[in-house]
């Protein structure tokens, strides 16, 4: 008796233990903000627009990467995904019309038509609950900015700023007939976006809750935002016909001529909602197909379709389908019905080297955006191939299989090559793998389910939803191939014409000129960091104050630290103005720090070393420029991989003394952030970002360290990876086997992944196979190696040079196979380093390198010099 009793309390308490995990699973489904997810709206210096975290492809795979390193992390690829959808994917948040003073009341609610479909999938078609995340693993800025990229709502509320931002985005319509690829514009000054901003703390007080406020309640200071493309543009009057009444959006106020749409992250081929991509992966790795009749719960909708019972009862819903594309044909069915059905609505970004605010161009017709269809494009794309891949590499990582997407690489297959591989710049040509035949069926399916959870305007008979949705996904199939023109593959390439991958490893010092803005100068060293693959696998960097040399951000791989760490306020705080007598002396003192540390950790490199100094338009007086200058000669010779890189307003040749290649270390940063027509942060920072690229990672002895002294000979040990079609150059200085030795040599060891190509040189910088450089005298010597070795004798390497300035480097290049075999037994990297499955493991081990450096010889150099010019002039 006493066992039953035990028996059936446990089966109690296993229910009731069930109900409530399932009511938190679902806790994103309801009509009222999730519970964890309320502090994002609560605090306002995190739901401030302009204070979160870029809303980018290379920010969201940071964030889950930070999820999946954390010791305490034990979900796989499946669990990770699904428990992502439930902890932060609330679509259909919008802010409310009506004025809000009470603090324990929130100014928004889920009323977007978005949330319909969202709670059908998180409540039938998706199998997983939120609290398997382990939310101790991210911030509380980190987590707020994953909910605000995978939650989908649109904005229509008038804000008050669209007499000239809507003005703006009809002039790129009118500009683009047809659309042009990469439509993703800059559209907003920085001062605008303030106006913006106190418009909106204006009626809400504490909460940002982006509204309008009366003209005439502005400052009287406050300039009105004027349009920078020059003259209005015609029609202009029309698109500030808005109204300023307060009312429901819906309902007495006209909605905003353009209005703002959440949930979308920028990419360099198109804006996407990260919502519809992780729903497509998430439902990829828990596919389910379901009967029409045993989704559809509203027992009116039931008994109509008993009309048509064998129809209805053959329909089924693909998951991965209702997830993306057919689940927004089916709301724009439903929503735009009996309107002819149009899908597609383009938008454009107030700046895309911090994006935050994405606004579109039309005022309705917008359950399908842009951006939607191509989020769901690349989640249906991946969530029909994500079983394949995952039971090819048991491993596979959730950041890995984004990281690979939405770069130039893409992910693997069987049959892969640079035309056919599954990636972002691939978009449209993969589209063709969708059989639309399937596509139309599971969108008349799905409308069926949808239309007995939201409202329409008609009442649809199965004939009606059929025809309906079906001409519905033609017109979606003729917008992809007629409209949607993004940049390609062969448009994003690092060298036009190849399809090699360069990767950044680097250790980046920056001085920063603080007279910059601060939002223009932190929005150029956001796109230039975000383009030199900052990360584990990568970059570091510093950031630094240009006139004492104070550290503003700590050393650090992770981007989202520029944002948390560098704000307002503490720019205003540090001092103005460029010192290079300082920065010269702080870099030395800094990265003389880093190389003692790499001999105290036994660290043998592998990332090149760069100081980068973005001044202002201030001069260097003579006095610190012929200080700086004396030590820079100094440093090249202590500090011979350290790269001085001047990034200047103004003229960058004032700085030419002070590198060793003004051609290649000077660049000009000219700062717009007034939208179309400017010069965007963009192309100013590509020739920087190219240049890094381009500098050689490092091969040292770490026992040297600063000083140049060491006690023994050794070996030095490094293990590095590479990817199909990625290269990677190195470079050893004289310094570390200038004086000569037995057994110093430099061996590449293949770990048997793949065929790997070594190539060296002592002339060329970057030597290559294919290389465009002469090499009729043997400059290029290259070798292939799969689980073998390519040995480099250095052995009297300098015997024909006097000083170690004359002894030159070596180079060497290693480079992947051109594409992966799509073999199983290829995909077998596992180690934590690997970035990729497919990378290719090798080691570069270094024997009896040993430590000299140049100061020494200086003395001797000015005596021959002066020895040599004596006996020219005698001659």
């Amino acid at each position: 008796m006493l066992l039953r009793i035990v028996t059936n309390f446990q089966f109690l308490l296993l229910v009731l233990l069930s109900i409530a995990l399932s009511s938190y699973a679902q806790d994103n489904a309801q009509l009222t903000i999730a519970r964890a997810l309320r502090r994002c709206y609560q605090d306002r210096n995190i739901f401030e627009r302009d204070n979160r975290l870029p809303m980018t492809p290379q920010m969201l795979i940071e964030l889950i990467r930070k999820v999946e390193d954390h010791p305490s992390f034990t979900l796989d690829m499946r669990q990770l995904a699904t428990s992502l959808l439930f902890a932060f994917k609330q679509d259909g948040i919008r802010p409310t019309t009506t004025a809000v003073v009470s603090d324990d009341i929130l100014p928004f609610s889920v009323s977007g038509f978005n949330h319909y479909k969202n709670r059908v999938l998180l409540t039938r078609l998706i199998t997983g609950n939120a609290n398997q995340f382990p939310n101790g693993t991210l911030t509380d800025v980190e987590h707020c900015a994953l909910h605000f990229m995978l939650s989908t709502s649109i904005e229509t509320h008038v804000r008050g700023d669209e007499g000239s931002r809507c003005n703006q985005l009809a002039q790129l319509r009118s500009s683009r007939v047809p659309r042009e690829a990469g439509e993703d514009t800059e559209l907003l000054k920085t001062p605008e976006m303030d106006k913006i901003k106190k418009r909106m703390h204006a009626k809400f007080g504490k909460y940002q809750v982006e509204d309008e406020e009366q003209q005439e309640d502005a400052p009287a200071d406050e300039e009105a935002p004027q349009n920078d493309e020059g003259e209005a543009l015609e029609g202009d009057e029309e698109t500030v016909d808005v109204g300023v009444q307060q009312g429901q959006v819906d309902g007495t106020q006209s909605p905003s001529q353009c209005p703002v749409e959440n949930g979308v992250i920028f990419s360099t081929w198109g804006s996407i909602s990260a919502g519809a991509v992780m729903a497509g992966i998430a439902t990829g790795l828990v596919p389910q197909t379901i009967t029409v009749r045993e989704l559809i719960t509203n027992d009116h909708i039931m008994e109509h379709y008993k009309l048509a019972r064998q129809t209805a009862g053959q329909m089924t819903v693909d998951n991965r389908y209702a997830a993306t594309l057919s689940g927004d044909v089916a709301e724009a069915v439903l929503r735009q019905v009996p309107r002819e059905i149009q899908v597609g609505a383009s938008g454009a970004w107030n700046v895309t080297a911090v994006p935050h605010w994405y606004f579109l161009s039309q005022r309705d017709r917008f359950e399908q955006t842009d951006a939607e269809i191509r989020g769901g494009i690349d989640g249906l794309l991946m969530g029909l191939r994500i079983q394949e891949w995952r039971n090819r590499f048991t491993n596979l990582r959730l950041s890995q299989v984004l990281d690979m997407y939405y770069s130039q690489r893409g992910l693997f297959g069987t049959t892969q090559t640079p035309e056919t591989s599954i990636r972002a710049c691939n978009r449209n040509e993969m589209f063709s793998t969708i059989p639309m035949t399937t596509l139309t069926q599971q969108s008349i399916a799905f409308t069926t389910v949808l239309d007995g959870e939201m409202t329409s305007d008609v009442t649809l008979s199965v004939n009606s939803t059929n025809r309906i949705a079906t001409a519905a996904t033609n017109s979606l199939q003729q917008y992809i191939a007629n409209s949607l023109r993004d940049l390609t593959c062969a448009t994003t390439t690092e060298n036009v014409g190849s399809e090699t991958i360069w990767r950044t490893a680097s250790d980046i010092f920056i001085f920063v000129d603080t007279t910059w803005a601060f939002v223009e100068i932190r929005a150029a060293i956001g796109h230039l960091l975000n383009n030199l693959d900052v990360g584990r696998f990568g970059t570091s960097y510093t950031i630094l104050n240009a006139n004492d040399g104070t550290v503003i951000v700590p050393t650090t791989n992770q981007l989202s630290d520029l944002y948390t760490q560098w704000t307002l306020a503490t720019h205003n705080m540090q001092p103005q103005g460029l010192n290079l007598a300082n920065v010269v002396r702080e870099a030395r003192s800094t990265v003389e720090s880093f190389m003692n540390g790499e001999r105290e950790h036994q660290s043998p490199g592998g990332r090149s070393l760069i100081s980068l100094v973005i001044a202002n338009q201030g001069n260097v007086n003579e006095a610190d420029s012929n200080f700086a200058s004396e030590q820079l000669r100094i440093m090249q010779e202590i500090l011979p991989d350290l790269r001085w890189i001047f990034w200047t307003g103004g003229s960058p040749n004032r700085f030419e003394r002070f590198v060793r290649e003004p051609a290649r270390d000077l660049y000009q940063l000219r700062i717009f952030l007034q939208g179309v027509g400017g010069e965007s942060i963009q192309v100013n920072a590509h020739p920087v970002i190219h240049r890094i690229q381009q500098e050689p990672r490092r091969i040292i002895n770490h026992r040297c360290g600063s000083n140049w002294q060491w006690d023994n000979w050794g070996d030095v040990q490094m293990t590095q990876y590479i990817e199909p079609r990625g290269i990677v150059f190195y470079r050893l200085h004289a310094n570390y086997f200038f004086g000569g030795a037995d057994r110093q040599t430099v061996r590449i060891i293949g770990a048997g992944y793949s065929t790997l190509t070594v190539c060296q040189s002592r002339s060329i910088e970057r030597p290559r196979e294919n290389s465009t450089n002469q090499n009729q005298n043997g400059e290029i010597v290259c070798s292939r190696i799969n689980n073998d070795v390519v040995e480099i004798d250095l052995r009297w390497a300098c015997d024909s040079s006097g000083l170690i300035q004359w002894c030159p480097p070596l180079f060497i290049s290693i480079e992947g196979p051109a594409q992966h075999d799509g073999l199983q037994a290829n995909l077998r990297c596992i180690d934590r380093e690997c970035r990729f499955p497919d990378n290719a493991r090798f080691q570069i081990n270094s024997e009896n390198l040993g430590c000299w450096s140049g100061v020494g010889q200086v003395a001797v150099s000015l005596g021959l010099i002066l020895l040599s010019i004596i006996m020219t002039i005698r001659v």
